[in-house]
């Protein structure tokens, strides 16, 4: 068979970045904010080196785009 794929395809990638999308995650931070906060809790004379090496791996990796949203986001 075949299954086919819409919208729905995109979706779930949006929900990473803003997880209010889907009331059931209404009060978890967005993927970027996370980030942000992790980086925040380390030397402020490190933060700008970790923020430029961000590692994307597991399942979000393999979203097509994924990486170049999270760098514009």
């Amino acid at each position: 068979g075949v299954f086919s794929l819409g919208v729905e395809a995109f979706a779930v990638a949006e929900v990473w970045f803003y997880p209010q999308l889907v009331q059931k995650f209404e009060a978890n931070p967005s993927i970027q904010s996370m980030i942000k906060s992790a980086v925040s809790f380390c030397p402020r004379p490190i933060q700008r080196e970790l923020m430029q090496n961000i590692a994307i791996a597991g399942d979000a990796a393999r979203i097509k785009g994924f990486n170049e949203r999270l760098e514009k986001e």
